[in-house]
């Protein structure tokens, strides 16, 4: 609630400021500060009098507040700007100059893909936890928790924000399987049952560790304004200057394409040829853009331009060329939102989740009952009298 109040204190200046610009990047969405936890993110260009009223803003904040920036654990970073305006901005601002790449929330802000020597500090994170003295006397139960809880999650944490390289997986991998079997000590011989049984569902008889929906968010709403900028994800090509992340996103998007389905509500949000709402699409594999823009289309078009009182306004022309879009049923509009859904392996639409997206790449195995998994569990670690 406080940093609100630095947050509308910014937006004020800067709407009386006639000559106010925000950063190149954050102008659609019209951000000059992000705040997460104890963290303060400040935008802006590289103009003397713009960074002028972003400190008066921060003064007059300290007066109202009493919180005070900590100037030795504050950093400015000051890109593509001439020598003489970054001399005078680092005269007005009382902050090291920072270098590029960072480390924010645990993790290194990289636009490139993430290397082997950036990832030093996650495998020496999960070393630091496994060598710890109290984790030596904790027993088979207690390490597979520790496993579960603490170690798997600095991985997941990491996963979710960068793709691993494949040397880091396995050796965080190994570095796990060995805790749970040999006491944190790489010795052969000791593990009972194979890691990649392990990282089964319980119900499996494994031992539960396991390693494009239209939500809500300021990242969806930046690319949608920046990448997609009113287009299908489908339909962006892949560009030589775009970041590495960006690229393997739409690298990837293929794999996932049949299985991302819209449940069509008022027609508005679908891509009629890109977006999966029929088995017969996507439509533009079939009807080319040439043909879209002759007859007032485009590859922008959404379902709700293509129906008219419930029935399609195909061109009588494409009747003959393109029989099957003569064929679709047509959708039936409401007042409802289009909804993203995800289609799993049984065909169903239900609401995307992880666990669904980790379900289908996966090779099943046979769901092992309650006395199967006591057989197996007697069998693996033996009891002594």
């Amino acid at each position: 609630m406080v940093m609100e109040v630095l947050t509308l204190t910014l937006r004020k200046a800067a709407d009386l400021d006639g000559s106010f610009r925000f950063h190149n990047k954050c102008e659609k969405q019209m951000i000059i500060n992000l705040c997460f936890a104890d963290d303060l993110l400040l935008f802006s260009r590289g103009d003397v009098n713009l960074v002028k009223v972003i400190m008066r803003s921060l003064k007059e904040f300290e007066e109202v507040s009493g919180l005070v920036p900590s100037n030795s654990k504050s950093t400015v970073f000051i890109c593509n700007v001439p020598s003489r305006t970054k001399s005078r901005i680092l005269e007005l601002i009382p902050f090291e100059e920072g270098k590029l790449p960072i480390k924010y929330l645990g993790v290194p802000l990289l636009a490139s893909r993430l290397l082997v020597k950036d990832c030093k500090v996650l495998v020496e994170r999960m070393n630091t936890r496994i060598l710890d003295w109290k984790n030596r006397f904790l027993s088979f139960a207690g390490r597979l928790q520790l496993v579960i809880s603490v170690l798997s999650s600095i991985h997941v944490y990491w996963a979710s924000v960068f793709i691993l390289p494949a040397s880091i997986i396995k050796e965080l991998e190994s570095k796990m399987k060995w805790f749970l079997w040999g006491h944190g000590t790489v010795s052969k011989g000791r593990a009972k049952v194979a890691w990649k049984e392990v990282c089964l569902p319980k119900v499996e008889g494994g031992l539960g560790v396991s390693l494009l929906s239209d939500r809500s968010s300021l990242w969806t709403s930046w690319v949608k304004l920046h990448r997609l900028k009113g287009r299908s994800i489908s339909d962006i090509p892949i560009q030589a200057s775009a970041s590495w992340g960006w690229k393997k996103l739409l690298t990837c998007r293929l794999l996932f394409r049949d299985f991302f389905w819209s449940k069509i509500g008022n027609g508005q949000n679908t891509f009629v040829w890109f977006d999966k709402w029929c088995d017969d699409c996507p439509l533009g594999n079939v009807v080319t853009p040439r043909q879209m823009a002759r007859y007032g289309y485009n590859v922008k078009s959404k379902i709700a331009d293509v129906l008219e009182n419930g029935v399609w306004a195909w061109p009588d022309e494409w009747r003959s060329t393109y029989p099957i879009l003569f064929q679709l049923q047509a959708c039936h509009l409401s007042n409802a939102k289009d909804q993203v859904l995800w289609r799993n392996l049984e065909g169903k639409l239900v609401p995307f989740t992880s666990k669904e997206v980790w379900d289908l790449p996966r090779k099943e195995t046979l769901i092992l009952s309650l006395a199967m998994a006591i057989t197996d569990l007697h069998a693996t670690l033996p009891l002594s009298s």
